[in-house]
């Protein structure tokens, strides 16, 4: 019996051989796992970066999109600043042109009553610039007072009646106070102004009122009025 014992467990012995295949199959199949294990990690990671990279693109093209907005908005501001500047210029050589015109004019008056010679004196004047055309100058003496009757085209003395104040302003500067202006079409008067200046002279309201009547109005003559000229 007891041979037939050991028998049996002789004939249970497992082979070192196939232990050892079972070993390294073991270690092969983790191997394998944990290549598996490191693939899906590297796979994961390749997603969060390529998700990174499209919100990276994302925003440079929102960003492009805005700054390209802003050089649109940039370059058509431009064009405004600079027809903006251009009207301003214009607008500046025309106030300079004006003044200069009416400085001019004050100044040809001043010289045209130094050649009066009683009782009448007629005169052709060169208005500046000369596109302006000529003015024609008669000046006469009535009692004490001495009147210089101007005609001339309608755009000429429109623009003096427009601005009368400051043609008013230089012959004040040159010497010539008290000064009346008469403006008319046709020899006939829109503005009396004799017997008028003292009461003009208590009451600015009604000057700037009658100054607004006479700009809406079309004149061809202006009379210019220096109280007791010796």
């Amino acid at each position: 019996m007891h041979d037939a014992i050991d028998k049996n467990q002789k004939s249970k012995k497992i082979p070192i051989s196939s232990v050892v295949s079972q070993n390294l199959e073991e270690k092969r199949q983790g191997g394998i796992q944990e290549k598996i294990v490191g693939l899906e990690e590297e796979f994961l990671q390749s997603q969060e970066n390529l998700k990174n990279l499209e919100e990276m693109l994302g925003e440079s093209e929102e960003s492009g999109i805005v700054k390209e907005n802003q050089e649109n908005k940039t370059e058509s501001i431009k064009p405004q600043n600079t027809a903006s500047v251009a009207t301003l210029k214009t607008q500046d050589d025309k106030n300079f042109s004006l003044k200069t015109t009416l400085s001019s004019f004050a100044q040809q008056i001043k010289e045209s009553i130094k050649q009066y010679k009683p009782p009448l004196t007629k005169l052709s004047i060169d208005l500046n610039p000369e596109k302006l055309g000529k003015i024609e100058l008669s000046i006469t003496k009535k009692g004490k007072d001495l009147h210089i009757s101007i005609t001339s085209n309608t755009q000429a003395i429109n623009m003096f009646a427009q601005n009368q104040v400051d043609l008013r302003q230089n012959l004040q500067n040159i010497g010539f106070n008290n000064i009346d202006f008469n403006f008319s079409q046709n020899g006939s008067s829109q503005q009396k102004e004799e017997g008028k200046r003292e009461k003009r002279n208590k009451n600015s309201l009604q000057e700037y009122q009658e100054i607004e009547e006479i700009s809406n109005h079309t004149y061809d003559t202006l009379e210019i009025v220096l109280p007791k000229y010796a």
